[in-house]
């Protein structure tokens, strides 16, 4: 099983782009692709769950053979694309823009294989060592199912002959039917040959997986800048500057100390790669709780 090294971005406008970046299996590295697992270029479909604490989880799947977005760094999971999938999924929306749900948000990709399958190439041959009345049908057992090979043998000095060269077919046995009586039967004769070819695609199966825990904080910069805006444009007198703010979060007012404290959350929140679930959803709580007290005394 192959255990993908899954790689984010985050894109504008409410969307996070995801790709994998998985090794081929080594003697150091038994989870990539390729040896006792699936080929990369087996993969043909993708299934991508994501979390969502009111709905719980939902998956939809994306086409992932070699030209498709998932396989070249192109594809993005947007917000304002879950909303068909996760109903009640609590995005935010402004204007043209939807921006997911700020917190901890898991996302599984899981990784489908189809690997074709093969088999080797015969020759087949039926000798039957008399003629065949006007009546007689003769019937072979061809990929599981009886056919009428009639038509395709024809007689010889022996008996009656039929042949197939060089067919992906599967012929096991034959049968002489004529009327209500007892079929005569026998074993199809059949040459092994070592050339292969593809006789259909074999099932989808799961070939590998990963797991991502996201950390967004999506809205709040919104609301934090139309916060600065009122301020900019607001009277100039201010209150003393509340101790929470210490002195070095601004420069002489204290809506300057506030709104590079909030800032500042807002600056170690948005590097999402480096903030853990746990640290980042109790300072995204104390964020909230500034931005709801600072809209209240504008």
């Amino acid at each position: 099983m192959v255990s993908l090294n899954l790689k984010t971005a985050k894109e504008p406008a409410g969307g996070i782009r995801i790709w994998e970046e998985t090794p081929d299996q080594s003697a150091g590295n038994p989870y990539g692709f390729g040896g006792t697992n699936a080929p990369r270029s087996s993969i043909v479909r993708v299934r991508i769950t994501v979390g969502n604490q009111k709905e719980g989880n939902r998956t939809f799947t994306i086409n992932a053979k070699p030209d498709s977005d998932f396989m070249n760094r192109r594809y993005i999971l947007k917000a304002k694309d879950l909303v068909s999938v996760l109903p009640g999924c609590e995005v935010y929306e402004e204007s043209d823009t939807r921006f997911f749900q700020s917190g901890c948000m898991p996302v599984t990709v899981e990784v489908l294989s189809q690997i074709p399958v093969t088999r080797n190439y015969f020759n087949y041959a039926i000798q039957i060592p008399a003629g065949l009345s006007a009546t007689a049908r003769v019937m072979a057992l061809k990929n599981g199912a009886w056919v009428d090979i009639t038509a395709e043998g024809q007689p010889n000095n022996i008996g009656w002959f039929w042949r197939k060269l060089n067919s992906l077919d599967e012929y096991l046995q034959y049968e002489v039917r004529e009327g209500n009586g007892k079929p005569y039967s026998g074993i199809i004769n059949r040459q092994r040959l070592d050339t292969t070819g593809i006789v259909g695609n074999g099932q989808e199966t799961l070939a590998g997986s990963g797991r991502l825990l996201l950390f967004l904080a999506e809205r709040e910069r919104s609301r934090w800048a139309d916060l600065v805006h009122k301020v900019l444009i607001g009277p100039k007198e201010c209150a003393e500057r509340p101790v929470k703010y210490p002195d070095y979060f601004g420069a002489g007012s204290c809506r300057e100390g506030k709104i590079a404290y909030i800032g500042m959350l807002l600056d170690y929140l948005e590097d999402w790669d480096k903030v853990d679930c746990n640290t980042g959803s109790t300072i995204l709580r104390k964020l909230q709780n500034e931005l709801d007290e600072w809209e209240e005394t504008l």
